[in-house]
């Protein structure tokens, strides 16, 4: 019988798209970097997919060929010059091999490259362009990847790791090498199928071993048949802005297409039913800190802004800083900071000195700390079991070990490296059960290593290149509509009963003037970029419309929308269609006083009221039937928002500098009986900033019940018929600038993080009783 040869190859990379610093090929050689034999010499018996890549072929009697394998630790974009060097490397080491029966492959599928955004499609295309059509290339995933379809067309099958932290890499390398021992052997024909899922799971509910994953998991298992070979749930990887970035499904069947579709149908319906599950409640320390002194043993302490596992610069101080400022004492921290370990290594052991090391991930400040130097010395250790990654040889560089004034233990590293090992500390002298606190910058990978000596987990949403809230990340690239970016209205009204507040569309721009039409429809503006936006039912965001500045838009019965234009200083009439734009509001000798038309409301008989923002001197105007603009008040401290009361009596307005809500009674429509009447004074911002208490949109609903959008506060005010404030909901968004009420208890609102933005737009449900 002819001896079988197996080709094997791997470039691993989790490529953060949003680190400014490139991955460069001297991340490689500094990181896993083998060739030849090494790579059988290092990784045999390790935890990895390698090893169990080898232990498969041996089982099988096929002779394995290693030829390269490249990993560095994640970080930004690769360069084009490192990919290049990369490939040349590799496919110059295999072309001598060749011609070969199969190829095992270890891609990551989360790299990006400066010239190839799907890094692991163009390696894996190339590879097959040169082996040919009919030679079977399998391999594992890091579940961690956004599968593309250039990676799935050229490949045969791809098995993705099933834990996360992931600890059994080995065991998938050995399920994916005896695939392609079955498949060389002629007892199996791979047919794979990919399935993206309509959502990104967020970073902190990817643990595998609870819900929400644990449940697809349990259904892939349970519901694959007999002529299954292999199905993978993968997470995604939400710092990479490529198109592909989310969750999917892979499942490799033995030639049975109707069996794999069967079973991704299934497992997809699932998992769209458990929508609201995969995006997670993000507590910042604040929420956490103040339940340290009733922990017993050391609290693994995840700062899941700085994961070094997802590419951060291991550098944030954030954490410390709080603990510092708590007065918390005996915590550990590892901080990544070349120029600190040598500044540290000139000083001895006896007493403290002053040492800046590390940085505010939000300032950039760095803070000097009085320290004593503990150990000095090379970073280098070893860890003998399963542990996220799979690797047994660690290498941290010259490190230095220093205790604060405050403390505090700090690891200084002059290589970023992940805390995927317990003995990172304990191979240093360092008893982990000493600690008050662990810092871990990392979100699930590290709990394989310390969940034995931590009984607390806490997942920090700190700030950072991989902070946990993905829709607070510039993305010019992913798909739409995809969850938690995006939700369609059909989705959205079952998850926001459940959690009070969904994200339906996220955009570049800072939003405003919500409205609903019959059909369901949303439309909603986003004043500097000039757009009049429309979201379907179905989650399909548009530009429906352009005007020079639109900010607050009613629709009227006949389909007609009417939206103040703040830039142009008119009020708009815009068709059904969006097309035919004219004006609404007079062009006679009252016109020539408009200056910052801001919201309006129009009242059954025709009468258009709107605001004219305008610091000290601002107006409310009413556009009678017959055309006529006049002034129903003057005077105002920038009018924002405006209401009418559902019997036409009251007209409502937010005096946004002066914080609080005024009503005018009208003797007849478009004139005001006397002054205006104090509805409400707002709470205040704790933080003292005037721009942090500007109420903006208001609107009722048939209760007689008045929302609020708090700009600034990133609240949504709740006031009753005569004033008093029922409660107060956090908008998602700090700058919450509008709310329409789709019925008496859900609420569209509108506003964004800053202007001109990013802005977003959100259904929110507000409590019953």
């Amino acid at each position: 019988m002819r001896e079988l040869r197996v080709a094997l190859m791997g470039i691993v990379h989790e490529s953060n798209t949003f680190v400014a610093e490139k991955t460069g090929l001297g991340h490689f050689r500094t990181g896993h970097w083998y060739f030849g034999d090494d790579v059988t010499l290092h990784y045999r018996d390790a935890f990895h997919e390698v090893g169990g890549m080898i232990e498969a072929m041996d089982e099988a009697g096929i002779r394995l060929l290693p030829v390269m394998y490249a990993e560095a630790t994640p970080g930004g974009t690769v360069s084009s010059e490192a990919f290049e060097a990369l490939c040349t490397a590799m496919f110059e080491a295999l072309k001598p091999l060749l011609p070969v029966d199969g190829c095992l492959v270890v891609p990551h599928g989360a790299g990006v490259c400066a010239s190839f955004p799907d890094m692991d499609g163009e390696w894996l295309s190339r590879l097959r362009a040169l082996v040919g059509p009919g030679v079977p290339i399998i391999g594992t995933l890091d579940p961690h990847a956004n599968v593309s379809d250039r990676m799935v067309a050229a490949t045969d099958a791809l098995v993705a790791y099933r834990t996360n932290p992931h600890v059994d890499q080995r065991q998938v390398g050995l399920e994916a090498g005896r695939i392609l021992a079955a498949t060389l052997q002629g007892r199996v024909r791979p047919l794979q199928r990919h399935f993206r899922l309509p959502f990104a799971i967020s970073i902190e509910q990817q643990r595998t071993d609870r819900e929400p994953c644990l449940g697809l998991l349990e259904a892939l298992s349970a519901s694959a048949g007999p002529r299954i070979l292999s199905s993978s749930l993968i997470l995604g990887f939400p710092y990479a802005d490529v198109q592909e970035m989310g969750s999917s499904l892979i499942v490799v069947s033995d030639g049975d297409q109707d069996a794999a579709q069967e079973l991704l149908q299934s497992v997809a319906a699932l998992a769209t039913s458990r929508l609201a599950a995969f995006d997670g409640e993000k507590k910042g320390i604040s929420d956490w800190i103040g339940g340290l002194g009733h922990m017993t043993g050391p609290v693994l302490m995840l700062d899941m802004g700085d994961n070094v596992g997802g590419g951060s610069p291991g550098d944030s101080t954030h954490l410390l800083d709080h603990l510092d400022d708590a007065g918390v004492k005996g915590a550990f921290i590892c901080i990544h900071d070349p120029a600190a370990v040598a500044a540290a290594a000139e000083h001895g052991s006896d007493g403290y000195f002053p040492l800046s090391f590390g940085r505010d991930p939000v300032t950039g400040h760095v803070r000097v700390r009085m320290v004593r130097k503990i150990f000095s010395g090379d970073g280098a250790f070893t860890e003998d079991k399963p542990r996220h990654g799979g690797q047994m040889r660690f290498d941290m560089g010259a490190i230095a070990i220093v205790g604060t004034e405050q403390g505090q233990t700090v690891m200084l590293t002059t290589l970023r490296t992940a805390p995927f090992s317990l003995r990172q500390l304990t191979a240093f002298g360092l008893d982990p059960t000493r600690f008050t606190c662990i810092v871990a910058k990392g979100v699930n990978a590290p709990i394989a290593a310390y969940r034995d000596v931590c009984p607390a987990i806490w997942q920090v949403d700190t700030p950072g290149v991989t902070q946990a809230d993905m829709t607070r990340f510039d993305f010019r690239h992913r798909r739409k509509p995809l969850f938690p970016f995006e939700m369609p209205m059909t989705a959205a009204a079952k998850v926001v009963a459940e959690r009070g507040l969904v994200r339906l569309a996220s955009l570049d721009y800072y939003t405003e003037g919500p409205a609903l039409d019959a059909s369901g429809n949303i439309y909603f503006t986003t004043l500097t970029c000039g757009g009049i936006m429309r979201l379907t039912p179905g989650g399909l965001l548009s530009e429906w419309a352009r005007t020079n500045c639109p900010n607050g838009q009613i629709i009227l019965p006949d389909g007609d929308h009417l939206v103040c234009d703040s830039r142009s200083g008119r009020v708009k009439r815009i068709s059904p269609d969006g097309r035919a734009v004219t004006d609404a509001s007079s062009t006679g000798a009252d016109a020539s006083r408009l200056l910052v038309p801001n919201d309006l409301v129009m009242d059954p008989n025709g009468y258009l009221y709107f605001t004219d923002s305008v610091r000290h001197v601002g107006y409310i105007c009413c556009v009678g039937p017959d055309g006529r603009q006049w002034h129903v008040a003057e005077g105002l401290d920038y009018p924002n928002g405006i209401a009418l009361s559902a019997d036409g009596g009251w007209l409502y307005v937010a005096e946004s500098h002066r914080n609080r809500i005024l009503r005018f009674r009208l003797r007849s429509p478009g004139v005001a009986e006397g002054g205006y009447e104090v509805f409400a004074d707002l709470p205040s911002n704790p933080n003292g900033d005037p721009v942090g208490n500007l109420p903006d949109g208001i609107a009722f609903n048939s209760a007689g019940q008045l929302a609020v959008a708090h700009y600034g506060m990133q609240r949504v005010q709740l006031l009753s018929p005569e004033g008093i404030l029922l409660g107060s909901y956090d908008s998602g968004m700090p700058c919450t600038s509008n709310v329409f009420f789709t019925d008496d208890h859900t609420l569209l609102v509108t506003g964004g993080y800053g202007e001109p933005g990013p802005g977003a737009l959100f259904l929110m449900r507000l409590p019953r009783g």
